[in-house]
């Protein structure tokens, strides 16, 4: 079972939940990545995720591979990649290359895409052409042929690799439960809207051909640490602008969005620019965010900003919720403080501590 806050390791002081940082790169070179995902190891992250969008980011397994000669205990993968604009054999050999480089500290995370693809005049895959991909990449890792029996598409892989689907909607939740090893649900940070979710998932786990097996469910939401909400918020502005734009481009029904913000929420993104898609210097997407009157709700829905006893309470509700892990991100111009102010809201956390103390 997953954490909750009554969970018998909670009572004994421990800490099931995992955390991760993803780094959203845009102006830092793969060496300073490196440096930044060392800073999240001695800060307490378990994982470290790079962005794969070659329009605004340093090439991504260039990147991870540098990362891995300057960590050591920290699991390191991409959040997220895609099967389009990278086949998903390359895709296996790629990060089973990291994994024998990492000392086996790999893990794969894979969407069937967004900016990546946007850029490139592309789109993504159907859904079943995106679980096919995800299969043929499970089946790479561990040597065998394709499902075809043309060939093998790896001799030299035989690791089974954690595969985690970046997912949104049933479909795509489906897909994770069914193929992968875990999911990173991409829809805020609300409890209550979690812990649907998490039902969910568990019960197409159970439903699939993949029940019984180990399966972990992330978020992935926004965070900053400041005095106040407010200051908190100003940072990530424009990575919560970007996540308004990636949970509801393809549909907004069935998401919990309030009847008198769909249109503005349509015409958000009619007008969005992927050209300043996780900016850190860009503020377009933000003031169109804010001329919509979406600010709000978006703040609330995808993010966790404020103290650290503000962070360590939404922490704590989302163990409640059954979530085993949180990938945190944030475009901010000085990651690394980004990066040391969630470590030390996440050691509150931890030590069951809580704003009020």
């Amino acid at each position: 079972m997953v954490a909750s806050s009554r969970n018998p390791a909670r009572l004994r002081g421990e800490c099931i939940m995992k955390f991760g940082m993803t780094m959203l790169h845009e102006g830092e070179t793969a060496a300073g990545v490196a440096d930044l995902a060392s800073l999240a190891e001695r800060a307490g992250f378990d994982f470290v995720g790079i962005a794969d969008s070659q329009s605004i980011f340093r090439e991504m397994y260039a990147t991870l591979a540098v990362c891995a000669t300057k960590t050591s205990t920290i699991r390191l993968g991409p959040t997220i990649t895609n099967p389009i604009s990278r086949h998903p054999v390359v895709t296996a050999s790629a990060i089973a290359t990291i994994d024998e480089l990492s000392g086996g500290r790999a893990f794969l995370g894979i969407g069937t895409g967004n900016s990546a693809l946007y850029n490139l005049g592309l789109k993504p895959n159907r859904i079943e052409d995106f679980q096919a991909a995800v299969d043929r990449i499970n089946r790479a890792l561990e040597g065998a042929a394709p499902a075809d029996g043309r060939s093998v598409d790896l001799k030299w892989a035989k690791r089974r690799i954690p595969v985690l689907v970046a997912a949104a909607g049933p479909k795509s939740m489906t897909v994770a439960a069914f193929a992968a090893d875990g999911a990173i649900i991409d829809v805020g940070a609300d409890a209550a809207i979690v812990s649907e979710r998490v039902r969910f998932l568990r019960e197409r786990r159970q439903a699939g051909p993949r029940a019984g097996d180990p399966f972990s469910i992330w978020i992935y939401t926004k965070g900053f640490v400041a005095a106040t909400v407010a200051e908190a918020r100003e940072p990530i502005a424009q990575i919560v602008a970007a996540a308004g734009n990636d949970a509801f481009r393809y549909s907004i029904e069935s998401k919990q969005v309030p009847a008198e913000l769909v249109e503005p929420l349509r015409e958000f993104h009619r007008r969005y620019s992927f050209a300043s898609h996780a900016s850190v210097t860009s503020r377009v997407n933000v003031e169109l965010m804010e001329e919509l009157g979406l600010a709000q709700f978006l703040y609330e829905r995808f993010s966790i900003a404020g103290t650290p006893g503000d962070i360590a309470r939404r922490l704590q509700s989302l163990e409640s919720a059954g979530v085993d892990g949180v990938l945190f991100s944030g475009v901010v111009p000085d990651k690394s403080i980004l990066i040391e102010r969630l470590g030390s809201a996440i050691a509150l956390f931890k030590s069951g501590s809580r704003a009020d103390r």
